[in-house]
């Protein structure tokens, strides 16, 4: 039985999941909202925007407890929506770290939440998000398996799948509710009588084979984004006298949504209309599934990549296939957080598994006419500009043209064998080239070439995992000069010509071999990188060693976001005491770079992290108390220009409360304070204090409420020498109200900005459902500043579910 002090903490903290992060300022970013953080299960990040003219990307950056790299997913943007998905190995108590990073067409960056830093993708912010997580309890899960036992034995006709839905709270939409089979969407034929789902598969024909299967049970919001999955494996044991197998009932059914847009922005320097539309489809009969979603929107443009996406879908039980974007896993170190526009999908034998991805992750954008001049100028402006690239218009005239880009191409496939509930053991291939052909004006193309394997093991029924992934690279900086000749390799390299001649013909029939080639040489494995884990799980202590190598030239195109010329060891340890009432994690890390010995002095990141949640009394908030220390040394002395020593210190407390004081209440405050310590003669150090505090209330006579406040405090280093204060403090105030219940719904919201950045942001909406399946809304927003031209936005949308 869970702690009830740790229950009711956990609901309040799903509750606050849905209120999004508004004690930051912005200029693009609305919001930020996350899905249901447990551990072990991937968590999705919307971020909700006011406008995305002249966007280029958007990325998430997140760094797991312990950790000191930033990993970086690509956001899919559709709308005024970016979405990423946190993998599951991430997810890991007591807390995730994350920022965004966005990045216009002309280079600029702005960073959520908010930093000076020129490189934020380098250096993030002093003070970032924090996603809590808490474990995965099975006594806290709202979901209830009664039958089937987890890998219990059950003759064909005796499988019955009962469940209970009793403890699933209100952000649950129970109609949506789904229940699988082995993959198989069942939903229809199951009963469903209040809190109880019953579903027995003779009874509709569904006489299941000898052999292993999995029952899944999916909770949806009304979103139809999934909330929480529980799986059970069962096992169907052979009959002397076998039933007739009968395939599912091939009732077709399907599920459609329609959803258009426009909407209106005003910038105070220029205003631009939006029109979108979005088509999500669901489908399936008997064994097959299908599935599309289709966006389409006025800001496509073609001197920009795109902006429209669509995807088509297929699954049976041992296939599944993709069409159009998708976002292909692999192995981390392969593919990984990189959008493919083209083929994705998936062959599932019993043990053995094909994945297949091919497809574009760049289309081709030519260069920009600049200036034209005649023929006779023609060397005048080649000796005054050398680096640009030059072009004939017609007989008579010229012109100077940017380098575009080169559409660039990926093919991934990985043949793994065994499950991975007890072993598994992969390889993976890929290879990626720029095609010179797709545009008249570019520079430097590109190729490369990844081949790895990885194993995973586990034992003593799952207490201990040993884990290992290796991955040897080719990279190829600039193909345009064509492929070596024997000739070249011996005037050129006459004491190695036997071993970059070995070197160009292994790999000649892959990618092109010249001196842009990292490898030329087998002596120093630069494009090396794999990493080792052994993690263990006893006495209520789960521990996990890492030691990863990337060396320097390691380069994939499915993996641009990679932090190479890297080795060290990763150590974290999590311990329960007093019946999970206190729960300690500690991590530590010893990282260094100059792996292939080519830097003039070595760095070493010594990281310690530390954190205390303290579940003690009954009806009392919980708390939880972190430390963390960052140095970063390479023993140069402090006056020299390549000088590395700075040490950042951070504390913080986070505690949540659920009470009834009138009505219900959930309550949030997070105090936190970083120092960064530049003990170099640069002297750049960065302190920063942040509270926040944020109040959730339910009032019988459907009106929802919350307030926040976020007082941040920051000294910025400057130019030269010295610092300068940037204080800001945010109050947000929201309500939402039924004014015609299930009907008509209203929304307003107030946040002034005060101190050294001043703003006020309002926003007002009106939801209509007109009948169950279709709904419009229409919000608007301004935002007004001191310092700024004030931005007005107005939105439309119309749904139709059927």
């Amino acid at each position: 039985m869970a702690h009830p002090v740790r229950l009711g903490v956990l609901i309040v903290c799903a509750a606050l999941l849905s209120i999004p992060a508004s004690g930051q300022i912005s200029t693009r970013v609305a919001g930020v909202t996350t899905g249901e953080p447990v551990a072990g299960v991937p968590v999705q990040v919307t971020l909700d925007l006011r406008q995305t003219a002249g966007l280029q990307s958007i990325l998430l950056l997140y760094r797991p407890f312990g950790e000191s790299e930033y990993r970086r997913i690509e956001m899919d943007v559709t709308g005024n929506r970016a979405t990423a998905q946190i993998p599951a190995a991430a997810i890991r108590p007591p807390f995730v770290e994350y920022y965004i990073v966005l990045r216009d067409l002309q280079g600029t960056f702005e960073v959520y939440p908010l930093s000076d830093s020129p490189d934020p993708l380098a250096t993030p912010p002093q003070s970032t998000q924090r996603l809590e997580i808490r474990e995965r309890l099975e006594e806290e899960s709202p979901v209830i398996m009664l039958s089937p036992e987890p890998l219990g034995i059950y003759s064909p006709q005796d499988v019955l799948i009962s469940v209970s839905l009793l403890r699933a709270d209100s952000t649950v939409a129970r109609e949506l509710t789904q229940l699988l089979i082995d993959g198989i969407d069942v939903t229809q034929q199951a009963l469903f009588s209040g809190d109880l789902v019953v579903f027995v598969p003779a009874n509709v024909g569904m006489i299941l084979d000898a052999g292993n299967h999995t029952v899944s049970l999916r909770l949806l919001d009304r979103s139809g984004a999934v909330r929480y999955e529980s799986l059970v494996p069962f096992v169907v044991r052979s009959e002397a006298e076998p039933f007739p197998v009968e395939a599912p009932v091939a009732e077709f059914r399907y599920n459609t949504s329609l959803q258009f847009e426009s909407r209106y922005e005003d910038l105070g320097t220029s205003s631009q209309w939006y029109n979108r539309a979005r088509i999500l489809f669901r489908g399936q009969t008997g064994t097959l599934q299908l599935q599309s979603n289709l966006f389409l929107t006025s800001d496509e443009k073609s001197d920009r990549q795109p902006q429209n996406r669509y995807y088509l879908g297929a699954g049976l039980p041992w296939l599944k296939v993709g069409i159009g974007d998708s976002y292909p896993e692999f192995p981390d170190l392969i593919l990984s957080g990189k959008r493919v526009r083209g083929v994705n999908s998936s062959l599932l034998l019993g043990a053995f598994t094909l994945d297949v991805a091919y497809g574009s992750v760049t289309r081709a954008i030519d260069g920009a006419l600049l200036k034209r001049f005649p023929l006779d100028s023609l060397t005048a402006e080649q000796t005054h500009d050398p680096g640009a690239a030059f072009g004939q218009i017609d007989p008579g005239t010229w012109g100077k043209f940017s380098y575009g880009t080169y559409k660039r191409t990926l093919f991934a496939l990985r043949p793994s064998f065994g499950s991975g509930e007890t072993w598994r053991l992969g390889f993976t291939w890929l290879s990626g080239q720029d095609d010179r052909e797709s545009i008249q004006y570019g520079i430097r193309p590109q190729e490369n070439i990844v081949l790895a394997t990885d194993f995973l093991t586990r034992f003593d029924d799952g207490k201990v995992e040993l884990g290992c992934e290796a991955a040897f690279s080719a990279f190829n900086s600039d193909v345009s000069s064509g492929p070596f000749t024997d000739a070249y390799i011996d005037s050129v390299y006459p004491d190695d010509k036997s071993a970059i001649r070995a070197v160009r013909d292994l790999l000649d029939p892959f990618i092109t071999v010249n001196d842009n080639l990292r490898p030329l040489s087998f002596k120093k494995l630069a494009t090396l990188a794999g990493q080792a884990s052994l993690a263990l799980n006893y006495f209520d202590n789960a521990m996990k060693v890492t030691y990863l190598y990337r060396g320097n030239d390691y380069n994939s195109f499915g993996q641009t976001f990679l932090r190479t010329d890297i080795q060290g060891v990763n150590v974290v340890d999590r311990i329960h005491l007093l019946r999970n009432q206190i729960i300690t994690t500690i991590g530590f890390e010893h990282l260094q770079d100059n792996t292939a010995g080519t830097k003039g002095a070595t760095t070493t990141f010594a990281n310690l992290n530390a954190a205390v949640s303290l579940y003690l009394l009954t009806d009392f908030p919980g708390l939880t108390l972190g430390y963390s220390r960052y140095d970063n040394d390479n023993e140069l002395p402090t006056d020299s220009a390549s000088s590395v020593r700075d040490v950042t210190t951070r504390l913080y407390l986070q505690s949540t409360y659920t009470f009834h004081m009138g009505v219900p209440h959930s309550a949030m405050l997070s105090i936190s304070s970083s120092v960064r310590d530049d003990r170099t003669f640069r002297g750049q150090d960065v302190r920063n204090q942040t509270f926040a505090f944020g109040l959730g209330s339910q009032f019988p006579f459907r009106l929802r409420t919350e307030l926040s406040l976020s007082i941040n405090l920051n000294d910025l280093p400057i130019t030269g020498d010295g610092s300068r204060r940037f204080n800001y403090t945010v109050l947000a105030l929201y309500g939402r109200y039924e004014l015609l219940p299930d009907a008509l719904t209203c929304t307003a919201s107030i946040a002034p900005t005060f101190g050294d950045f001043t703003r006020t942001v309002l926003d007002a909406g009106l939801e209509w459902r007109i009948t169950p399946p279709m709904t419009l809304a229409l919000q608007a927003s301004t935002f007004r500043s001191d310092d700024y031209p004030s931005e007005h936005f107005l939105s439309l949308r119309y749904r139709y579910d059927f």
